[in-house]
């Protein structure tokens, strides 16, 4: 068995060929191995740099969910963190999630998770806009506007003021 170089077209043995360490089935390999590597990373990596970025800046840092509520469940943030009109970004047990305020000290939550592909939605003005696909969901009720979720909204999360706190219910 011979091999043929590909710069001289000469012929060089098969055992000389895989001496050298190179052969097509370890270069088939090697490519193999590293388009299926770049696609994990690429399935496990989360979104982009503008997932990042889609913020508006109004909201309040996240909370860590930490328990603290009295007879209700677990604190996610106190009433002063969000304004009136305004939604904020959270995390509830390591989920994310959504607080807005549409009336004074009535907030309401919502999963952050989008119903399409699971991104997690970002607030936009007066708009939960998921940065993968661009779903539209409602502030202050969470439910669906627009886009590929397909009239699914967001689900909700029940909530309630006690002790100046946000917490579930």
């Amino acid at each position: 068995m011979t091999a043929t170089l590909r710069s001289t077209g000469e012929k060089q043995p098969a055992a000389e060929a895989a001496s050298t360490g190179f052969s097509r089935r370890r270069a088939m390999t090697v490519c193999s191995l590293t388009l299926l590597g770049a696609a994990g990373l690429a399935a496990c990596g989360g979104g982009s740099d503008d997932e990042a970025s889609t913020g508006t800046g109004t909201s309040a840092p996240e909370s860590s969910g930490s328990s603290g509520g009295s007879a209700g469940g677990q604190t996610i943030a106190a009433v002063s963190d969000i304004a009136e009109g305004e939604a904020a970004g959270f995390e509830l047990d390591g989920d994310p999630i959504i607080v807005a305020m549409p009336a004074a000290e009535q907030p309401v939550a919502f999963s952050a998770v989008c119903p399409h592909q699971g991104a997690t939605v970002q607030v936009q003005g007066d708009q939960l806009v998921c940065p993968l696909h661009n779903s539209i969901f409602e502030k202050d009720t969470g439910a669906f506007v627009s886009g590929p979720a397909d009239g699914q909204g967001l689900t909700p999360v029940e909530v309630s003021v006690e002790n100046g706190n946000i917490v579930t219910s």
